[in-house]
């Protein structure tokens, strides 16, 4: 789960970098993405047992 919100953060951060946007915009949706992606993850396991 950590690695999953810290790698979405990361890219959107260079994306950020890349692209030179001041507001980041990338960050902070890849951020939301990743914590997205992560809740469903630990939901579908959970659901499972």
């Amino acid at each position: 789960m950590v690695a999953t919100i810290s790698l979405g953060s990361f890219i959107g951060y260079k994306l950020d970098i890349y692209l030179e946007i001041k507001n980041n915009f990338f960050t902070i949706f890849f951020s939301l993405f990743s914590i997205a992606i992560a809740l469903m993850y630990v939901i579908q396991q959970t659901k499972d047992n």
